[in-house]
């Protein structure tokens, strides 16, 4: 999982990259050489471009392919009753659609464009209008992924209300499978890594980017992490702790089943006695297997958590001189 996100990765900065290259091109020929190099001069250096792209594309191009087969990876832990199937796979669906993103993404995006208008963007002509393009397209990339947490959050609150015990039909644990979870797990880890990263980044980026910003506006460059950092810590513990809930809860009903086969024992036959035993059987290795594979927090959680102790520190010791100037304002 850790090699898929480094090349989504790679290919957010393929595209970063290449609108660049195309922006400076179109500016060599409609505005001249001097303009054309100012112009790779502030998407390049002082909007730092190129790392902030690898990072929103990249990580959309993740969420938007890997996340979906993490969705789907699911089906092989969960036992779904057919009256909740219809619900889950609407919210499944829901996660990884770019037209119910755009709910999201489209509100966000459009008060991006005011913000940065406000801040102002160097250069005239194309190259300002094209500049202006591809911050704005990079805040959409990010406000798309936001979408993606925010949908993927709802199913995995279904499922965990689906899953408490209750009279009717309840989602239960399939045989757990060592490889999906880890699977599961290693997408959320990933994930929330590669997510707090670009927070990062993508907040450092517009600090250096605009650089005469009138007072009133420049603290409206934080909408980034007020955005996007709750929702990636959040996004980081709960899908799991939902899983988890699901498989303890799943023990405690088959514990529940197997006292009540006890109080009747001495009255079964042999054959029953041994589907008794069966069941004791796969009650326990599910209790161990679970205790394995659906952990809320582990070695695994290290670059998530550490990113995010990085930006803390960052923040409250003002130990990024970029940070500290925002802050000093």
């Amino acid at each position: 999982m850790l090699v898929n996100g480094f090349l989504c990765i790679l290919v957010g900065a393929a595209v970063s990259a290449a609108l660049c290259l195309l922006g400076a091109m179109i500016t060599y020929f409609c505005q001249g050489e001097t303009l054309a190099v100012e112009f790779l001069r502030y998407y390049v250096i002082q909007f730092d471009g190129i790392l902030v792209g690898a990072s929103s594309y990249g990580l959309l191009f993740f969420v938007m392919t890997r996340g979906k087969e993490m969705l789907a990876e699911l089906n092989k832990i969960l036992i779904v009753p057919e009256s909740h199937i219809a619900e889950l796979s609407k919210l499944r669906g829901r996660s990884v659609s770019f037209l119910w993103a755009n709910l999201i993404s489209l509100p966000l995006t459009a008060t991006g464009v005011i913000v940065f208008s406000k801040c102002g963007f160097p250069l005239q002509g194309f190259a300002r209008l094209y500049l202006t393009i591809c911050v704005n397209s990079i805040w959409y990339a990010a406000s798309t992924v936001l979408a993606f947490l925010f949908y993927s959050l709802l199913l995995f609150n279904r499922i965990d209300v689906y899953s408490m015990p209750r009279e009717g039909e309840r989602i239960g644990a399939e045989k757990l499978s060592a490889f999906s979870s880890e699977q599961i797990d290693n997408f959320f880890i990933v994930c929330s890594s590669l997510a707090l990263a670009a927070i990062y980044i993508g907040f450092r980026g517009g600090l250096t980017g605009f650089t005469n910003v009138d007072a009133n506006y420049a603290r409206l460059l934080i909408l980034p992490v007020i955005f996007y950092l709750p929702a990636t810590l959040f996004y980081s513990l709960y899908p799991r702790y939902v899983l988890r809930q699901v498989f303890d809860r799943d023990v405690m009903v088959r514990f529940a089943g197997l006292e009540r086969q006890i109080e009747v024992l001495r009255k079964l036959g042999l054959k029953d006695k041994l589907e008794l035993l069966k069941l004791l059987y796969e009650v326990r290795v599910q209790a161990l297997l679970q205790g394995q594979g659906s952990s809320l927090l582990g070695v695994k959680d290290v670059p998530s958590f550490t990113l995010g102790l990085l930006i803390v520190i960052q923040f409250v010791t003002k130990g990024d001189s970029i940070i500290k100037g925002f802050f000093g304002k």
